[in-house]
């Protein structure tokens, strides 16, 4: 009977030990739960996205390899361990059933406080859908767990801006303000006030008399406010005065050059905005997010 067998073996093109070794036996199902913030470390009242999903992870009983897929079907549940420092929404979550990713999303907005946010996730695998073959599968009430910590910082903004104009073949100026930490105020709420320094030069040739300018600095106001995901901010430039001396007439001429006020957003995340100043004139804001 043992050569008959071996025949039929050796006639398919195979013997009998390599057909077993062929065959991987699964050893041992085990489910696993995995949790993916969109970041670790995040402001106070900012919301991020939460990914949470469960895994199938199959091995063979000679340890060799595993295979590991997520499942949908199975319900999660989410806990925020201290509510003053976030909260978590949904409290409970169906991954889609209709698609093969099989995540959850929850978001969590973090609370007016700096600190550790601690979370819980957990749900128990009964009935699972198991992707390719896309069947039922009972799994006799598994429960998979996972805690996370995120870490909640007191943030705030640094600003800067440059200004540039220019009169063709008449004048130029140049304005900055180096950049400065705005000061929180509230969570939502930043404001600062630093120098703001203008320079002047003439673009006409005048190799006989060449005039001299000089500009005293001035102030710039911010206030910001932080609103979802867009920082709304308004900025003032105090009026100042530019004083030209020509030595040829032993003239001195006095300019204003006017009050400056700028309104615009860039998302929270901070961002680079240009503001027009007519007839020739360009505002460059410039918006860092910072942790403290």
């Amino acid at each position: 009977m043992l050569s008959v067998l071996v025949l039929v073996f050796m006639l398919l093109g195979a013997s009998p030990s390599g057909v077993a070794q062929a065959t991987p036996i699964i050893g041992r199902i085990r489910f696993e739960m995995k949790v993916n913030p969109s970041k670790m470390v995040m402001c106070a009242n900012e919301s991020i996205p939460i990914l949470v999903s469960v895994h199938r992870i199959a091995s063979n009983r000679a340890g060799s390899g595993t295979n590991d897929r997520r499942v949908s079907g199975v319900s999660i549940k989410a806990t925020s361990a201290d509510l003053s420092m976030g909260t978590i929404t949904p409290n409970i979550s169906l991954p889609d059933i209709s698609s093969e990713s099989g995540e959850a999303e929850f978001t969590f907005k973090a609370g007016e406080n700096p600190g550790t946010a601690y979370l819980y996730f957990e749900g128990t695998v009964n009935n699972y859908w198991y992707s390719p073959t896309n069947v039922l599968i009972n799994a006799g009430g598994y429960h998979v767990a996972r805690p996370l910590q995120l870490e909640v910082k007191k943030c705030t903004y640094k600003i800067s801006v440059k200004f540039r104009e220019e009169v063709p073949n008449v004048m130029a100026w140049t304005g900055w303000a180096d950049q400065i930490g705005l000061n929180v105020d509230t969570p939502t709420q930043f404001s600062g006030t630093t120098a703001f320094f203008y320079t002047q030069r003439l673009l006409i040739q005048m190799p006989k008399c060449n005039p001299s300018i000089s500009v005293m600095p001035t102030t710039i106001n911010y206030k910001a406010d932080l609103v979802g995901d867009w920082l709304n901010f308004s900025i003032t430039i105090q009026n100042t005065t530019n004083t030209v001396t020509d030595p040829c007439v032993s003239a001195v001429g006095m300019g204003e050059l006017g009050v400056r006020m700028i309104d615009d957003s860039v998302p929270a995340g901070g961002g680079v905005v240009t503001h027009q100043d007519p007839p020739y004139g360009v505002f460059t804001i410039y918006v860092v997010k910072v942790n403290e």
